[in-house]
C-alpha cells in the first residue's frame, strides 16, 4: 500500500501546482523565499509531514478514505497560502535531504572498467530502459510462450520483431538496430518481452524448453558472434543426415551450408533465415569474393589488367600489389619513402572497393543469385523476361540477340528457354574463336534457332543481321557498348526494322546508371557535335524520364516493327466485335417488328387508365433489365438454355433462306 513518503517521493512540480489550484505556481515560487533547517523544522509522524515555519505550521497527510488524495493544511490560514507553497517548495527541492530519494550511483570511469564490467553495465542500462520506457507487446500466438512477438516503443513509435527462444542471452532475436550492432545478445525490447511473458505464463509453462519446429539459421551473440542452425527433432533420416554435421556448433563454411540448404529445400523442407543471419552470410560471401579477387591480383600484379584500367594513371606492379593487400585486410597503414605513391595507392583502394560494391548492386538488380549463390534467387527481371519471350518466340520470323554482362545470368536464362523448347546458341568468353563463326551460321540459317545469347564477347566484330530483335538484359557502364550491341543487328544492309528491348530494374542502381549513361551520351554530343544545341546535362528521374533516356541512348531508330501476329489478332477481334454489333442491332429490330406484328394481330381495344398503368409498370421493370451503351442505345443480353436452341434457330433460318433462294 502506498504511504505518504511514497506519494511525496514521486511528486513532481506539475502535480504540486495542480494540487494547489490556480495560484499554485505563484505560491510555490513565493514559498521558495523561506530558509529551512530540515533537522529543526521538519518532523514526520504516522503518515504525516509537518513543517514548522515559526509563524505557521503546515501539515501534509494522506486521508484513509481517499488514499490517492494528498491533504494539506496551514495552522494560520484557512485557504491555500504561501506557507503551504513553502512546504511543497521544500519537498520538491530537497527530496534527497528529506529521505524521499536515493543518491544516484556513482559512475565509474568507463576507461577503468574491464570487458566483463562493460558488458554488465551495457545490459543494466538496457534493463533499466526496459523497465521505464512504455512499450506494447503483441504475440503472434497467444497460446505459446516460445513464439514471435511484435513490440512497439511508444516514444519513437517504431515496431520490431522479437523471436523468443530461451531465457539466456543470445538465445533469442530482435530486429532492432541495437540488437544487430551491440553483440550483447539482448536489447531493451528482448528484456521487456522476457519480463512481460514471465507475468503471462505459469511457472510450469516457463520451465518448458523451446521446441524447434522448423530449421532456422540464426546468430548467437557472445564473446564471438557465431552462425548457428536450429534443427527440429522430428526430421526424417535423410534430412537429419544432411543437417546433423552443422548442429550444436558454429558454422564456418558458408558455401557448404548453402549447398546443404539447397539440397534440403529440394526435399520440400523450408528453412528460415533470420535477417541478422542473412546479413552475416552476405558479409562472409562478400569477404570471400574480395579475398579471391585479391589473390588473383597479387598472384601476378605486373601483368594484371587492373594496372592500366583501375585508374586513369597506369600503376606500377608494387602499387597494385599494395592496393590489393589493403583491400584484402580491410584496413592498412600505407608507409613508404617519399614519392613511391602512397596517395595513388589510397585512391586505388577506394576505387577498387567502390567497384566491388557497385558490382554487387548491379548483380543484385539482375538476380539475388548472382550475389549470394542461393538458389533459386529472386529476380523481377527474369519474371518480366519470361513474359516478353513468351510473346516474341510465338512469331515465326523473330530472330533475337540477347546480351548480358554476366555469364551466370545467361545460365539462369537458359533453363527458361529450354522449358519453352526455344532453340538457341550461346557465345561467351569461354567459346574458342574458331567455333564462334559456326554458332553465328547456325543462328542465321536454322529457322528453329530463335535466340543468340551472349555476353559482351558478342558485342564487337560480329555480323548478326539475320536478327531483328535485341534484348539487353542489363546495362553496360559505357553507352558506346550499348550502341555496339544494337549495331550488331542494326547495321548497313539490314532491310528489316529492328526492335531493341532494355530491361531495367526500377529503384535500383540500374535506374541511376541509366541516367549517368544518358548524361554521358548528351555530354558527348555537346562536346563533339558543332551543331549540337545541348547547353545543360540534366539528371532527372522517374518513369517518363527513364523512357526519354532510353530514346537518347538508342538514338534515332526506324519506327518499331509491327507485331504482325498481334496486329492480326486485334483485327480479328475488331471484326468479330463489329459483326456482333450488327447481329445485335438486327436482332433488336426483329424483336421490335415481332411485337409490332403481335400488336396488329390482337383485337383493337381502347386504352384505359388500367392498361396505361400496366404498360408503364412493365416498361419500368423491363428497363431494369436493360443497359445503355456509349451511344445511348438500349442493350439486353439473352442467355440460351443450351446449344440445342442455337441449333434449332440455325435450321429454321436455313429453311427460310433456302426457300427464298438465298445463300450464306
Amino acid at each position: 500500500m502506498i504511504n505518504l513518503r511514497d506519494r511525496l517521493s514521486h511528486l513532481n512540480y506539475r502535480q504540486a501546482c495542480k494540487l494547489l489550484g490556480p495560484e499554485g505556481e505563484r505560491l510555490i515560487k513565493q514559498g521558495g523565499k523561506y530558509d529551512f533547517d530540515i533537522t529543526e523544522q521538519v518532523s514526520w509522524g504516522d503518515d504525516v509531514f509537518r513543517l514548522d515555519l515559526g509563524e505557521a505550521t503546515v501539515t501534509l497527510s494522506l486521508k484513509p478514505e481517499r488514499p490517492k488524495y494528498l491533504g494539506f493544511a496551514c495552522s494560520e490560514c484557512s485557504e491555500v497560502c504561501e506557507h503551504v507553497g513553502a512546504a511543497f517548495s521544500l519537498i520538491l527541492e530537497e527530496k534527497l535531504s528529506l529521505g524521499l530519494s536515493a543518491p544516484p550511483p556513482e559512475k565509474q570511469p568507463v576507461e577503468s572498467l574491464s570487458e566483463e564490467e562493460l558488458v554488465k553495465l551495457a545490459i543494466e542500462e538496457r534493463a533499466e530502459r526496459a523497465k521505464t520506457e512504455k512499450m506494447q507487446l503483441k504475440s503472434m500466438n497467444r497460446e505459446e510462450l516460445w513464439t514471435d512477438y511484435t513490440i512497439t516503443s511508444h516514444s519513437p513509435g517504431k515496431s520490431y520483431r522479437v523471436a523468443l527462444r530461451g531465457w539466456e542471452r543470445g538465445d533469442s532475436y530482435c530486429s532492432c538496430p541495437d540488437f544487430r550492432k551491440n553483440t550483447l545478445g539482448t536489447c531493451k525490447h528482448l528484456l521487456y518481452t522476457i519480463q512481460e511473458v514471465r507475468k503471462r505464463f505459469s511457472k510450469a509453462v516457463r520451465k518448458r524448453q523451446h521446441q524447434v519446429k522448423n530449421i532456422a539459421l540464426h546468430l548467437r551473440y557472445g564473446e564471438e558472434t557465431e552462425l548457428r542452425i536450429l534443427v527440429p527433432d522430428n526430421l526424417d533420416h535423410r534430412s537429419m543426415s544432411l543437417i546433423s554435421p552443422l548442429r550444436n556448433k558454429p558454422i564456418k563454411n558458408v558455401k557448404d551450408l548453402l549447398d546443404r540448404i539447397k539440397k534440403f529445400e529440394q526435399n520440400g523442407r523450408e528453412v528460415t533465415i533470420y535477417p541478422d543471419a542473412e546479413e552475416y552470410i552476405n558479409s562472409v560471401l562478400y569477404l570471400e569474393r574480395i579475398r579471391d579477387r585479391v589473390a588473383d591480383i597479387r598472384k601476378d600484379p605486373k601483368n594484371h589488367p587492373l594496372r592500366k584500367s583501375l585508374l586513369k594513371a597506369e600503376l606500377l606492379p608494387y602499387q597494385l600489389d599494395g592496393i590489393a593487400f589493403a583491400v584484402g585486410t580491410g584496413r592498412a597503414v600505407l608507409a613508404d619513402d617519399m614519392g613511391l605513391g602512397k596517395t595513388i595507392q589510397g585512391i586505388g583502394v577506394a576505387e577498387l572497393l567502390s567497384q566491388e560494391a557497385l558490382l554487387i548492386c548491379r548483380m543484385a538488380a539482375n538476380s539475388t543469385f548472382l550475389v549470394d549463390k542461393v538458389p533459386p534467387g529472386y529476380s523481377s527481371k527474369l519474371v518480366e523476361f519470361e513474359n516478353l519471350i513468351d510473346q516474341l518466340i510465338e512469331e515465326e520470323d523473330r530472330k533475337i540477340v540477347l546480351f548480358s554482362e554476366w555469364t551466370t545470368m545467361l545460365g539462369l536464362i537458359e533453363p527458361l528457354l529450354k522449358k519453352r523448347k526455344a532453340g538457341y546458341v550461346r557465345l561467351d568468353g569461354s567459346v574458342p574463336q574458331k567455333k564462334r563463326q559456326g554458332l553465328i551460321h547456325e543462328f542465321q540459317r536454322d529457322p528453329d534457332c530463335k535466340l543468340f545469347i551472349t555476353t559482351n564477347a558478342g558485342a564487337t566484330g560480329l555480323n548478326l543481321q539475320g536478327a531483328n530483335t535485341v534484348i539487353n538484359v542489363d546495362l553496360p557502364w559505357n553507352p558506346a557498348v550499348l550502341e555496339q550491341r544494337i549495331s550488331r543487328v542494326h547495321r548497313m544492309g539490314q532491310k528489316r526494322p529492328v526492335q531493341a528491348f532494355l530491361l531495367v530494374t526500377e529503384e535500383t542502381l540500374e535506374e541511376k546508371l541509366l541516367g549517368t549513361l544518358s548524361a554521358k551520351h548528351e555530354l558527348a554530343l555537346a562536346a563533339l557535335d558543332p551543331d549540337s544545341r545541348v547547353k545543360t546535362v540534366g539528371l532527372a528521374s522517374g518513369m517518363e524520364e527513364l523512357k526519354r533516356r532510353l530514346e537518347i541512348l538508342l538514338g534515332a531508330k526506324p519506327a518499331a516493327a509491327l507485331d504482325e501476329s498481334r496486329k492480326a489478332e486485334v483485327e480479328r477481334e475488331a471484326e468479330q466485335l463489329a459483326l456482333r454489333e450488327k447481329v445485335a442491332s438486327a436482332g433488336g429490330q426483329l424483336l421490335g417488328a415481332a411485337f409490332a406484328f403481335i400488336g396488329e394481330m390482337l383485337p383493337k381495344k381502347e386504352e384505359t387508365e388500367e392498361t396505361l398503368q400496366m404498360a408503364e409498370s412493365l416498361k419500368s421493370r423491363l428497363s431494369e433489365c436493360l443497359e445503355k451503351d456509349q451511344d445511348g442505345r438500349l442493350k439486353m443480353t439473352i442467355t440460351f438454355p443450351d446449344e440445342s436452341l442455337l441449333h434449332n434457330l440455325a435450321k429454321s433460318l436455313a429453311q427460310i433462306l433456302g426457300s427464298s433462294g438465298l445463300r450464306v
